[in-house]
């Protein structure tokens, strides 16, 4: 049985699970700066532990406030 977080999503299920329409998310492939994909065939796959540690990258780190 697999891990969840090594199964491939779909180019769809990605934008989904991101909250980004399919135009946007091409435009982040476009730009370099979208999860690292593999081609299967002529489709589209992203392993889920990838998308989530490029999310973690992208954590919002507070700043301290001025006092």
């Amino acid at each position: 049985m697999s891990n969840d977080t090594d199964r491939l999503m779909t180019f769809l299920e990605v934008c989904d699970f991101l909250g980004l329409t399919a135009p946007t998310f091409y435009n982040m492939r476009y730009r370099g700066t979208a999860p690292k994909g593999y081609r299967v065939g002529r489709q589209l796959r992203f392993r889920r532990s990838e998308v989530d540690r490029w999310l973690a990258e992208r954590a919002d780190v507070p700043r301290d406030l001025p006092s």
